[in-house]
């Protein structure tokens, strides 16, 4: 009877503990002791006073005795029936991870091996970013997961097509607009968007593109317009950009004017001085002042120069120095001044070159070697005795532009024709080592006219030695000399 209630307690324990999940907590070793004391031992049998229960003990180690050595051992007990055991040494239930988890704390796990990695697609549609993401895959990421695409996204697309001058791109995200939302350039809240992708195809080159992009445009604004006429001027299609600007002058008049800014107004000046149009370029200034005023079209600094740049590049030196003498102090840049004495000089007028020249440094402007050179090339044809040049050129030296070749070769060249050659000599060592061929040719024709026959000659064989052709014009000038 006692067996009987010690197994069923024990069978009773066992689904106890199968069922329910304990705490892995160090058993206490009372609760072991109980139990080994109600289960037999592998080694020996529980005695019973009865004699029933003594035959049956009998009987079951006989039947013992006559099993086959090769029988698998009886099934092991539960883990709560078993031996106490150290609780450091008691098994524990491990997590299942991908990779492999060492117990000693002196050493890291391995790092992944991320050299088979690559960018291909069979490794982009099992997770792997690529390196770089075109405006395609942005694209094609929105399409799949089926998000809509707002006009900022279209933007910041084509922003980054014209900054990479991605034309591919740019056109990919442009059928795109076309074919998911092609109402979007067709309002007047898209024009932005329009915009964009008219200066993308521009800043590429593709100047067919950006033709035919802004023949669709139904909204049109000064950024329109001007990005157009730059396009077709910096192609060379000057005449063309004159034409659209008369066709903007249409539509400026029926939408009242707006179109007209400042930015369309340069841009269709540079045309004129290319295609050489004076009478365009007046009525241009005439427009200016009609839309702008004379403040705004003169007074403003971009205006204001290209205009002074227009009429000093196509000889009309009387207007040019009206506009610069309207325009206000403080609007007259560098580019200005120097504008304003390559225009005296290129019509003659070296003197009042100079004056200009010494009123840009009364003014605070920094003159640097392209000024410094017009004006000493003016100074050659000024019949002081090279007085003027060399004032000019203590100037370069305090700007310390007088090692630049090109103030070097004008200054010899300058000093040369005003029959100066020891100045011209000692200014030609200062920039010898440099090689150019304009000083060294400027400086033979110095020692052609002067009559130096000798020194001519021996500076053509330095001219051979350092590499330098000089022009035939100078040698025959050498020959007439020498042969006087």
């Amino acid at each position: 009877m006692g067996f009987a209630l010690a197994a069923k307690a024990a069978a009773a324990a066992a689904a106890e503990a199968a069922t329910v999940p304990l705490p892995l907590v160090a058993p206490r070793r009372h609760h072991f002791q109980l139990h080994l004391r109600l289960l037999p031992s592998n080694n020996s049998t529980v005695a019973t006073p009865t004699a029933a229960t003594s035959s049956r003990t009998t009987t079951t180690s006989r039947w013992r005795r006559r099993q086959s050595p090769t029988q698998p051992p009886a099934q092991a007990l539960p883990p709560l029936l078993q031996r106490p055991q150290k609780l450091s040494t008691m098994n524990k239930p491990q997590p299942h991870l991908p990779i492999s988890i060492s117990t000693t704390p002196e050493t890291d796990p391995p790092a992944p091996d991320t050299s088979s990695i690559s960018t291909d697609g069979e490794d982009a549609e099992q997770g792997v970013v690529p390196e770089t993401c075109t405006a395609t895959d942005v694209l094609h990421l929105m399409d799949g997961l089926q998000l809509p695409i707002e006009a900022d996204l279209y933007l910041s697309l084509v922003r980054e097509c014209t900054h990479s001058r991605d034309a591919f791109q740019g056109a990919q995200v442009h059928a795109h607009i076309q074919r998911s939302r092609p109402r979007l350039l067709r309002r007047a809240a898209g024009l932005p968007l329009a915009n964009r992708l008219l200066l993308m195809y521009a800043t590429c080159g593709q100047a067919d593109s950006a033709r035919h992009m802004f023949d669709r445009m139904p909204f049109r604004d000064p950024m329109s317009w001007a990005a157009m006429l730059a396009t077709l001027a910096h192609h060379g299609g000057h005449r063309e950009a004159l034409q659209l600007f008369a066709e903007m002058r249409k539509s400026a008049v029926e939408a009242g004017g707006r179109y007209l800014d400042a930015l369309v107004l340069v841009t269709t000046l540079r045309s004129c001085v290319r295609a050489r149009e004076l009478g365009l370029a007046r009525q241009v200034h005439g427009l200016a002042l009609k839309v702008l005023g004379e403040s705004g079209a003169i007074g403003c600094g971009g205006i204001g120069s290209s205009l002074l740049q227009c009429y000093s590049m196509l000889g009309c030196h009387q207007s040019a120095r009206r506009v610069f003498e309207r325009m206000r102090i403080g609007s007259r840049g560098a580019a200005a001044w120097t504008c304003m004495i390559t225009g005296c000089c290129g019509v003659g007028r070296f003197e009042e070159a100079l004056y200009v020249f010494r009123e840009m440094g009364r003014a605070g402007h920094r003159r640097n070697s392209h000024v410094v050179s017009s004006i000493l090339a003016a100074c050659a044809r000024i019949g002081d005795s090279g007085w003027g040049g060399r004032q000019v050129h203590a100037s370069a030296v305090k700007l310390g532009v007088d090692a630049d070749r090109y103030v070097g070769s004008s200054l010899v060249d300058m000093y040369a024709k005003h029959g100066l050659l020891k100045d011209a000599r000692r200014a030609f060592e200062t920039i010898a080592g440099s090689g150019d061929p304009v000083c060294w040719n400027a400086m033979l024709a110095g020692y052609a006219r002067g009559g130096c026959c000798s020194e001519a000659i021996s500076l053509l064989y330095q001219m051979r030695a350092a590499g330098v052709r000089p022009k035939e014009l100078i040698v025959n000038q050498v020959r007439m000399a020498c042969s006087t």
